[in-house]
């Protein structure tokens, strides 16, 4: 069952967890288009509580704002190491990645580095989505944020995103992070629509591909 909670920051952070026996478990960022109880998360959090995979999403502090204007980048990093320190700290008995969709995913690889201090680890990550550029300007590719990936990486990349479509992805990768696995949502735009799909099947697929990493990094 879900479960809404605050968390303390400034503003507090809106979360909701999907808590599950199991090991692991999902950090979920939105995007800046999306919620974190619009679009397609809630879709995957619910397939993945069918695996026994918890999660947690959240809002950023410019979604509660009701700002169209996407908080700095301080901000949005910050946010997401304070959602990682409750979880971690609130459940520890779980493995938990890290990952989001759009800005969402940008962020989650980006906090990496300060989780590391945390913890001298380097959480896994899952990005839906990643932004390469942005909406229908691919002359404007931005690929700085993917050298900051230093351990596992999961991209899961819709084939007609606007902001990086997968073998424009698929390129970067290769060259900046080789180890790093991809997989590709075919027909799916950069909100993981599909014309004459449900967001319940596509987070299906997306759900497996989270599974079948998870299974390949931990064993």
């Amino acid at each position: 069952m879900e479960e809404k909670i605050k968390i303390k920051f400034n503003p507090e952070l809106d979360a909701i967890l999907n808590i599950k026996d199991g090991k692991f478990g999902l950090i979920l960022a939105h995007g800046m288009r999306d919620d974190f109880d619009k679009g397609i998360l809630p879709f995957i959090s619910k397939k993945l509580s069918e695996k026994k995979i918890s999660s947690v999403r959240f809002r950023f502090p410019f979604k509660i704002n009701n700002s169209k204007v996407v908080d700095e980048i301080g901000t949005l990093d910050e946010s997401y190491l304070t959602v990682w320190r409750y979880v971690k700290e609130k459940f520890d008995n779980i493995t938990w990645l890290v990952g989001g969709i759009d800005i969402g995913s940008k962020t989650a690889i980006r906090s990496t580095g300060l989780m590391m201090m945390d913890t001298d680890t380097i959480p896994a990550i899952v990005s839906l989505n990643y932004p390469l550029y942005p909406p229908n300007r691919p002359e404007l590719v931005e690929a700085s944020t993917l050298g900051a990936v230093m351990g596992d990486a999961l991209f899961i990349q819709a084939s007609n995103s606007n902001q990086g479509s997968f073998d424009r992805l698929k390129n970067s990768i290769n060259m900046m992070i080789p180890h790093a696995d991809i997989k590709k949502i075919n027909h799916a735009d950069h909100e993981f629509n599909i014309e004459n799909k449900t967001h319940d099947r596509v987070a299906f697929w997306i759900s497996n591909d989270i599974e079948r990493y998870i299974r390949s990094v931990f064993g």
